[in-house]
């Protein structure tokens, strides 16, 4: 979403549900065997032709950085148990949450990240005592893993194609491509820029590692 956002292409994927449609399929590639992505590119940018998108910068971008620089082999998490980086993610989440702002000073980040920090000491000393404290799989990520599995056994007997695998798991990434979208369109444009920190001696580095820190 960040990269679509940046080709200036939010608006356009906000009115085309084909569109949507696409950038859920192009989150449903890494689901495919590495020798089947590249097909799988080929399929997107075949729904894209046949329905007048107007996706080349995204598409460009994927390619020449996904598929030639990053490369199938290390994207791919098809047979993989655990395919995702949700604990990463909710860990981004929760970060979020607590700056409210895209450049926190260095005291503000400091302060949350000890927060975070002794939360996660309590987790691990209840854990450490056999308490749980995890919440149960939510029903929504079982249907999806189901659909998911269904979609590769069917993949795999031939009875359905690349093209439609990436249709039947693209479902499987709406909740999070919803979510990322209304961040990037609703929420991150008004956060507040906090640099009271940033003095004459700042330099472009400690603003971008900042940034960076909150931001990847």
């Amino acid at each position: 979403m960040r990269n679509i956002r940046r080709k200036g292409l939010t608006t356009y994927l906000k009115n085309s549900h084909e569109a949507q449609m696409c950038v859920k399929m192009f989150a449903a590639l890494a689901l495919l065997p590495a020798n089947l992505i590249e097909e799988g590119y080929q399929c997107i940018r075949q729904h894209a032709r046949n329905n007048n998108l107007q996706l080349t910068p995204f598409f460009n971008y994927f390619n020449s950085f996904w598929l030639r620089i990053v490369g199938p082999e290390t994207f791919s998490v098809h047979g993989i148990a655990r395919r995702t980086n949700n604990n990463v993610e909710n860990f981004h989440g929760r970060l979020k949450e607590k700056f409210q702002t895209s450049h926190p000073n260095l005291w503000t980040f400091l302060k949350h990240l000890n927060e975070l920090s002794l939360k996660n000491h309590i987790t691990i000393a209840q854990l450490s005592q056999g308490q749980k404290v995890s919440r149960p799989v939510k029903i929504k990520y079982i249907a999806n893993s189901e659909r998911i599995k269904i979609a590769t056994a069917q993949l795999n007997l031939g009875t359905i194609n690349v093209s439609d695998f990436l249709i039947q798991c693209s479902y499987t990434a709406e909740t999070y491509i919803r979510e990322e979208f209304n961040w990037y369109t609703l929420v991150e444009p008004n956060l507040i820029v906090d640099n009271d920190d940033l003095t004459q001696s700042d330099g472009d580095d400690s603003v971008i590692l900042k940034y960076t820190l909150i931001k990847n």
